[in-house]
């Protein structure tokens, strides 16, 4: 049963749940909930056997009345070349007539179909439901009796000793940063400001690209990812008591999954325990314990928190964002803390700092599907934005943002993409600009997109003025030409009294304005009277008024 042109991993349905909700294929050893084999004794990596070996893929025949069935997971092989990228890190076990490889984990991204043994194994997994897992994020699933004729008592047990790649903690963190990264997603999505839109999402860009971070203030702008590589040694004596703790917070809340546990105070001392006392000084262990009998006043109610808490210059970020999130934290998980910022409770350092430590306590597999991707490919692309964790022997994927637009210009979005697969679209379209930029091209005049606020029509005539679509208030609208003169300083007096006798004749529409000393042409409109018949007026006023004043 070889087949050169895949690899083959042996599961279950319970696991394989796991893996779709926390996007990676992960070994035994990053979670208390996946099941280990007793032939294979290794915890911290994942067989990829180059053939199928229907005594090994039949192992979990033996837990079925624990409400689970084998599954065979066949994966591309490109996960060898293109996600891990060093040869020498990969070599071929052989092992019990067996072939494999060894890879601390596999993002989703690289299945490519699912084998059951039987229908009713197949009905048995699609019936599974999660609040914060789609069964349906690979489609591909095929019954495949043959792979599974085979007895797990044949299983002999493999005595090998392997390394692992990379430590299983840094595996196990995975899931924390995919967390992290989808709550930002989730908030940048529903932003109703495009500006806001672009910088939470090039927040998540430059926070995978190990960039710079200036939204969570000078101090915390640190290289998250490398605090992850460092574990605690990375929590220096000359560190701030700030980023101390704030080191702290990343390590203690990646360690493992807390779906099951709030934030309390106990929690947060846990926390700032991480600390060694040897690099604390005197006045910081002093700060420390103030900031634990706040947190116990607040816990208990004696130190009731007043609305504007939250938004003082005077708060520290990271105390602040512990704060935030041992008290708002409920049933609606992070839901309590976006409407807080939206009422402009919150300030926006404290803002996000407390939605990455959410993200990281929660983690990606526990999160609801209602922070989720709705769309099947995203959920499994986002697999891939793990790539920055193997920075010791893989070539990170480049993550970028890309801006498009529909082929009508009337539809705007942005997508995050990592080695060229779209992790999440998220629409930056104004239902007004929309609106106006499809009756415009009903009315036959094109207007393509400038920038996130301005469309522009350009004419292939040259000597045709571009004509600018700006928002107004109230519902108004604006058509504006290129300038007119570009320095109006220059213009002479009795050229400037030709230009407005002639914008003083009845059948000159246009309006003559200045902006930056740069004379120009308008039209203002009111959205809803707006009709074909109005925006072709409008267009052609402005082309024929240019025209007559630079005849002049």
């Amino acid at each position: 049963m070889k087949n050169k042109k895949s690899l083959y991993i042996y599961s279950n349905s319970s696991d394989l749940s796991l893996f779709f909700a926390s996007s990676i294929i992960a070994p035994s050893g990053t979670s208390k909930g996946l099941k280990s084999s007793a032939y294979f004794e290794i915890d911290h990596s994942v067989q990829l056997f180059n053939s199928v070996n229907s005594d090994y893929a039949s192992y979990f025949d033996k837990n079925r009345e624990e409400n689970l069935v084998p599954v065979v997971l066949e994966i591309n092989p490109a996960v060898l070349n293109s996600f891990y990228s060093i040869d020498e890190k990969k070599s071929l076990i052989k092992t019990n007539s067996l072939e494999f490889y060894l890879l601390p984990f596999v993002p989703i991204y690289f299945v490519k179909n699912i084998h059951f043994a039987s229908r009713d194994d197949l009905e048995h997994f699609n019936q599974i439901k999660f609040g914060n897992v789609n069964n349906s994020v690979i489609d591909n699933k095929i019954v495949s009796p043959n792979f599974f004729d085979g007895s797990y008592k044949k299983c002999k047990h493999m005595d090998i000793n392997e390394s692992p790649l990379i430590p299983i903690s840094k595996t196990s963190s995975i899931d924390s940063l995919l967390g992290s990264i989808q709550i930002l997603i989730y908030v940048a999505k529903n932003e109703t400001s495009t500006t806001k839109t672009r910088q939470y999402l090039d927040f998540i860009k430059r926070f995978i690209n190990r960039e710079d971070l200036y939204e969570l203030g000078e101090r915390y702008s640190l290289d998250i990812l490398e605090t992850f590589d460092k574990g605690i040694s990375d929590i220096k004596e000359r560190d701030s008591l700030e980023v101390k703790v704030f080191k702290a917070s990343l390590l203690k809340l990646s360690s493992e999954a807390f779906q099951d546990k709030t934030m309390d105070a106990d929690f947060i001392e846990d926390i700032v325990d991480l600390i060694p006392g040897s690099i604390l000084s005197k006045e910081e262990e002093e700060q420390i314990e103030q900031f634990l009998d706040l947190i116990e006043d607040i816990s208990s109610g004696e130190f009731p928190l007043k609305d504007d808490f939250f938004t003082e210059e005077k708060r520290v970020t990271i105390w602040s964002s512990l704060i935030l999130l041992m008290t708002q934290i409920g049933s609606r998980e992070a839901l309590d803390i976006i409407e807080m910022f939206k009422k402009g409770r919150v300030r926006e350092d404290i803002f996000i700092m407390s939605l990455m430590l959410f993200g990281l306590f929660r983690n990606y597999s526990s999160l609801d599907l209602f922070f989720k991707e709705a769309d099947m490919s995203y959920l499994r692309n986002i697999s891939l934005l793990s790539s920055p964790l193997l920075s010791d022997f893989q070539d990170g994927l480049p993550v970028e943002l890309i801006d498009k637009t529909s082929p009508d210009n009337i539809s705007k979005w942005i997508e995050l993409k990592v080695s060229n697969e779209t992790v999440t679209n998220v629409s930056i379209d104004d239902p007004f600009y929309t609106s106006i930029v499809a009756q415009a091209n009903e009315a036959g005049f094109s207007f393509e997109s400038y920038g996130d606020d301005i469309y522009v029509h350009k004419d292939l005539d040259k000597d045709v003025p571009d004509l600018f679509l700006i928002k107004g208030a109230k519902n108004n609208f604006r058509l504006k030409t290129e300038p007119v003169s570009k320095n109006l300083s220059k213009l002479k007096k009795e050229n400037l009294i030709e230009i407005l006798q002639a914008a003083s004749d009845f059948d000159f529409r246009s309006s003559v304005i200045v902006e930056k000393n740069m004379l120009f042409l308008k039209r203002d409109q009111l959205s809803s009277t707006l009709d074909i018949e109005e925006m072709q007026l409008m267009v052609n006023d402005l082309k024929e008024n240019f025209k007559t004043l630079k005849d002049l």
